[in-house]
């Protein structure tokens, strides 16, 4: 009898002790894969590297980090720089020197643009093209985050970014802020007259005890079987619940031909732009609104990487023609008296528009960030009045955008 338990015993060991070597074995496997591919992590901005919890803005840029941006599909990665003001490239001086014009763009992942060195993206651009017009130091900074919305981006030129004294503010509106705002807004504080406070994350303050371990997130192997699980769900989704909001595969829905009723949370998604207008003239500072379209606005077979398409819920070939969503974004800054520059119909113009937005993500391609660079240009230089003047030589590696009349940087948009 003795002898029979102690076999069941041994067994039992070698059994949990060969589970062990698996789930060891699995997530050594995992790691491998996720460093060279970045599948596993990428679908969670706080385990891309370069992102942590924020108490003011939820999530914010690791101060002082270099890191190596992965290899998507085939686009190689790329050197990321992050500044010790959490802000990606050089470090800017504070405060502002005699002399210098600052711009700083301020939006999601696709004005961050890990996809492309630092000089590429439209930021980097921008500040050479417009460089050409004046004898002041143009000085462009990237204060782009990934998951970022107009109201989380409020909340960043509020706590962090009024020291840097800009002369114009860029908040680049892009097509996901709207459930963008939708799941931060939850997490919000606000004032009595409605005006965000902070966006503190969740796992910043104290949690019910549930006797789970927070080092088990750690695990690649559980956030693999949650992703997993989650695609398996979203796979079983019926045609109605595609359209909601609150899931991964639904936040696009708004921009359907034939969208659902978001009005409410359209709406929402775009107070924080009148509250931002008004913080930036406080800090005497201009404000403007772009936008910018995304793949398959322009074109049904840009961005078709099928496991991304996948992911949002978007099939290969969907052409979303619908200029609904800009003139809505046209129409409010219009009633708010702020500058917006429409991009969209320079990416429509566009003779091979696949080619501006990269394969396997939803950012722009090297030609996408220049043509965005210079539809944006144009925007500064018809708006911010005073400094410009023309191009001292015509002898540039790429043509400067035209100049035009002056107006009143705080007229109403055309």
């Amino acid at each position: 009898m003795i002898r029979t338990r102690l076999a069941d015993l041994k067994h039992l060991i070698y059994a949990v002790l060969a589970l062990l070597i698996l789930v060891v074995l699995g997530e050594v496997g995992l790691r491998i894969y996720d460093s060279y591919t970045g599948q596993i992590t990428r679908s969670d901005i706080f385990d891309q590297g370069i992102v942590h919890r924020s108490w003011t803005t939820h999530h914010a840029l690791k101060p002082s980090e270099t890191q190596q941006s992965p290899t998507v599909g085939e686009t190689p990665g790329v050197t990321v720089r992050i500044n010790s003001l959490g802000l990606r490239g050089d470090e800017i001086v504070v405060p502002k020197p005699p002399g210098v014009y600052r711009i700083v763009c301020l939006g999601d992942e696709r004005t961050l643009a890990t996809e492309v060195p630092e000089e590429e993206t439209f930021a980097g651009q921008l500040e050479a093209l417009l460089q050409q017009y004046t004898r002041q130091r143009v000085e462009v900074v990237n204060a782009g985050v990934p998951g970022y919305c107009p109201l989380l981006s409020y909340l960043q030129v509020k706590h962090q970014l009024a020291a840097l004294q800009a002369d114009v503010f860029v908040m680049n509106f892009d097509m996901s802020d709207v459930a963008d705002d939708y799941h931060y807004r939850r997490m919000t504080a606000m004032s009595r007259d409605g005006l965000p406070l902070n966006c503190t994350h969740p796992k910043l303050l104290p949690a019910p005890n549930t006797g789970a371990s927070p080092d088990c997130e750690l695990l690649l192997l559980l956030q693999w079987g949650k992703r997993t699980a989650s695609e398996l769900v979203a796979d079983n989704i019926g045609d109605g619940e595609a359209d909601n909001i609150s899931v991964a595969t639904g936040r696009y829905a708004w921009l359907k031909d034939d969208p659902p009723d978001w009005s409410p949370y359209i709406e929402q998604s775009m107070e924080p732009l009148q509250q931002l207008k008004t913080l930036t003239r406080g800090l005497f500072a201009d404000l403007i609104v772009a936008a910018g379209p995304v793949p398959w606005q322009i074109c049904p077979t840009a961005s078709g990487g099928e496991a991304l398409r996948n992911e949002i819920g978007v099939p290969v070939g969907t052409h979303c023609a619908s200029r609904r969503p800009f003139q809505i974004l046209a129409d409010y800054c219009q009633q708010e008296t702020i500058t917006m520059c429409d991009t969209s119909p320079a990416f429509q113009a566009s003779d091979v528009p696949a080619t501006l937005f990269q394969e396997e993500t939803l950012g722009y391609s090297r030609e996408g960030h220049r043509l965005y660079a210079r539809e944006l240009a144009k925007r500064i230089l018809r708006n911010s009045a005073g400094i410009w003047e023309r191009p001292q030589s015509s002898s540039h590696s790429q043509p400067a955008p035209q100049a035009t009349t002056h107006r009143d940087p705080r007229s109403t948009p055309q």
